[in-house]
């Protein structure tokens, strides 16, 4: 069952969700819930997805140790299986195409704590410079854009940026755009373009020291 629990020590502050949610008209809303454990557990999560969900944000927060493990049973993509460099990072959580509840298997050394959110809670992203280690998921609602990306790992990890947007929530269960990938620890300095708004940006691998600067292309 899922349970009230205050944040771990050392996890950032709540991010406050998108202030503007037409975007979301349409997807699946429900209040969040948080799981919490020690070690290796299975929990379900007990909502009634529909049939061809969007995903949801799975956020995580852990104590002491990085390293995170989530799993739904029987696919062959983890949903975690990363260190958390700020002991905290979000993904994205795609329910069963049949809808209805969910289980995940976690595995960790030591204190977890998983929120499932809606899609409306991932953080807002606009003109200037904003900066975090890891796993983050991002909405633009604004007019076509440059984004600036810089990111870098010692540790010779992977970076990825994925893009997700459609018309449907169905659409949203896979990306639309791959728009940076990286591999090996390699520093990452790239400009891409960000189409108008609503845009999903979600960083789905890396372990990186980050920095986006979005920049609105001049007026003609």
């Amino acid at each position: 069952m899922p349970v009230a629990a205050s944040p771990l020590a050392g996890a950032p502050g709540v991010v406050t969700p998108a202030a503007s949610l037409s975007w979301g008209a349409g997807l699946f809303a429900f209040e969040p819930l948080t799981y919490s454990g020690k070690g290796a557990k299975t929990i379900t999560v007990d909502l009634p997805f529909p049939q061809d969900s969007a995903p949801v944000i799975l956020e995580a927060r852990v104590d002491q140790y990085h390293f995170l493990h989530v799993a739904i049973p029987g696919r062959s993509e983890d949903v975690f299986c990363t260190d958390l460099p700020e002991f905290y990072g979000r993904a994205l959580l795609v329910p069963p195409r049949k809808g209805g509840p969910l289980k995940l298997q976690v595995r960790q050394s030591g204190r977890w704590e998983l929120t499932v959110l809606p899609l409306t809670a991932a953080r807002p992203i606009g003109p200037g410079t904003i900066e975090g280690s890891g796993r983050e998921i991002f909405i633009h609602t604004g007019a076509a854009a440059d984004l600036k990306v810089r990111a870098t790992d010692r540790h010779s990890g992977w970076f990825q940026l994925n893009q997700y947007r459609g018309e449907t929530p169905d659409e949203l269960r896979r990306p639309d755009e791959q728009l940076v990938h990286a591999w090996n620890g390699r520093r990452v300095k790239e400009k891409v373009r960000i189409p108008d708004g609503p845009v999903l940006l979600v960083i789905d691998k890396g372990r990186h020291h980050w920095e986006f600067t979005l920049e609105p292309l001049p007026l003609r």
